[in-house]
């Protein structure tokens, strides 16, 4: 009988023995580095004439209303192209001007904006007109379509008072924008 368990404990001992000695591992270790993929571009800006006592709507496609001094109807969008990973649930938010203003006199020209002075385009239609109507006094999100970019426009409109001396009025307008999800 001891003999038997001698044997037995021999046959263990070399199985734990041989099964120990099969064992090995290895770490594999991933690095990843993270950019910043998030790239917006700004054009635009160009109002044009403005005559004393008249009050213009600039629209998300350029046109104004009623045309300028010089009797343009378009004179250019105020636009944001944004760039990043097709889907990302992005948030844009402006900083707006509340007056367009002249270095030389010191005078100031009222700029306001309404709910619908926002127009977000993640077709890729680029006209100003094509998307999604928006707040621009509020942030707000959508996605980069299937080219990874979305154009962002803004209205508003901008009184020139019957009194104001010419000059040129100058204001800027902040487009910044955030991932907001995947």
């Amino acid at each position: 009988m001891k003999r038997i368990l001698f044997i037995i404990c021999n046959i263990i001992v070399f199985s734990i023995n041989t099964w120990s000695q099969t064992i090995a591992s290895a770490v594999n270790t991933a690095e990843y580095t993270v950019t910043n993929t998030l790239v917006i571009t700004c054009t635009g800006g160009q109002v044009g004439e403005l005559a004393p006592g008249i009050c213009y709507e600039i629209k998300t496609n350029g046109d104004i209303n009623p045309p300028d001094a010089s009797g343009n109807f378009n004179v250019g969008f105020m636009s944001w192209n944004i760039i990043g990973q097709v889907g990302t649930s992005i948030t844009i938010a402006f900083n707006l001007p509340e007056r367009a203003s002249d270095a030389l006199s010191g005078s100031s020209l009222p700029i306001t904006y309404s709910p619908f002075d926002g127009m977000f385009d993640n077709s890729g239609a680029g006209d100003g007109l094509t998307g999604n109507a928006f707040d621009v006094r509020v942030p707000y999100t959508n996605f980069l379509g299937m080219t990874g970019s979305a154009d962002v426009y803004v209205a508003y409109r901008i009184c020139a008072p019957g009194n104001i001396p010419a000059g040129d009025y100058l204001a800027n307008f902040y487009g910044i924008v955030s991932i907001s999800g995947l």
